[in-house]
């Protein structure tokens, strides 16, 4: 019966563990972009560092409370990066709204 409880937690405790790796193959060059004022895009680059496997990477732009704002825009939203290779994702101003940026 113990040895029957001991395997259950340990059991437990691998799943749990197993459950937070996860390894990161898609990266970007910088977490933090600053866009000056007369910069109408500013391009990320991305890499698949996964030597085998593609991977679909989803771009969006938030602001600081993580809400997502329409006065920047990322293209493409969407796309598949090839094993080993590089993208590039471009975050752009969206005409009329650029009030909504902070100055």
């Amino acid at each position: 019966m113990k040895n029957s409880r001991i395997s259950r937690v340990i059991l437990l405790a691998l799943a749990a563990a197993w459950s937070q790796c996860s390894p990161a193959a898609v990266n970007v060059d910088r977490t933090r972009i600053i866009m000056d004022a007369p910069q109408k895009t500013v391009a990320i680059t991305l890499n698949n560092d996964d030597k085998t496997t593609p991977f679909l990477a989803q771009s969006w732009v938030t602001d600081a409370d993580g809400v997502r704002t329409d006065a920047l825009m990322a293209l493409p939203p969407l796309q598949r990066i090839d094993a080993g290779q590089k993208s590039q994702v471009r975050i752009t101003q969206v005409r009329g709204l650029t009030d909504k940026l902070p100055q």
